[in-house]
């Protein structure tokens, strides 16, 4: 191991206590650590700017990616809605069996009886003899393409029944004529309710237009060919397509 040169490290030493050593030094380090900053900073602010632009160019893609789906998911609610308008949805109307609607004397009792025994013709049978005595609306088989009942939900009385119609005139005639339901007569039967195939969204829409007319928000709502159409307080009507255009209430 070689010596070491004490002489040349007390000539280190008193030369880094020399102010004029010192401050030769500093002067010369001084641009060097400088340019080393200032390359530093720079490349971190290249970096920055080239992640923020990044993130913003995300961001944009991010949002015409959402306004891309919104479009498509209305255009697809709009195809759904179309498809239904065909549709009625009545419920609350009561089950019939074979033999009861063939007029048989050993008629089954027992709602969940004539729920297992009625068929599609009896559901039929039931919704136009329905019609003609409570809507007084005179509704023939050739009339209805479809009508048989949709899955009982646990505080349904009956299942519902779907009815697709085969003209436009008899649907509107069955859809108008459910005001009948509400008359005098009516008020001591069965509650039935008729009304629309409505699309989920729409389905969400109408229920919180209802709501704003129970918390007195809104005067009426209703639907109209799957589509919401709400009263305001100032009498004037509206057609709701979406949601969010309910949150000014």
């Amino acid at each position: 191991m070689p010596k070491q040169d004490n002489s040349s490290v007390e000539l280190l030493i008193n030369a880094l206590n020399n102010e004029k050593v010192l401050d030769t030094l500093a002067k010369t380090l001084q641009p060097l650590i400088q340019a080393a900053v200032d390359n530093a900073v720079d490349k971190l602010s290249n970096e920055l700017k080239l992640r923020n632009e990044i993130i913003d160019q995300l961001k944009k893609d991010n949002d015409d990616l959402k306004m891309k789906l919104q479009h498509q998911a209305k255009y697809l609610d709009d195809i759904e809605t179309y498809s239904k308008q065909e549709n009625l949805i009545i419920h609350g109307l009561p089950t019939t069996s074979m033999s009861e609607a063939v007029g048989s004397s050993q008629q089954p009792t027992g709602t969940e009886v004539r729920t297992i025994h009625e068929t599609s013709r009896t559901t039929e049978s039931t919704f136009l003899d329905f019609c003609r005595t409570q809507l007084r609306v005179d509704i023939h088989p050739t009339d209805i393409s479809i009508c048989h009942r949709l899955k009982k939900r646990d505080n349904m009385s009956y299942p519902p029944v779907i009815v697709r119609f085969a003209n436009r005139k008899s649907r509107e005639a069955v859809y108008s004529a459910r005001r009948m339901l509400r008359s005098s007569t009516n008020r001591n039967q069965q509650h039935v309710y008729i009304n629309e195939h409505l699309t989920q969204n729409t389905s969400k829409t109408f229920g919180r237009a209802r709501a704003l007319v129970r918390n007195h928000q809104l005067l009426q709502a209703w639907t109209y060919h799957g589509k919401v159409t709400v009263k305001q307080l100032d009498n004037q009507v509206k057609t709701i397509n979406d949601l969010s255009e309910l949150n000014i209430y």
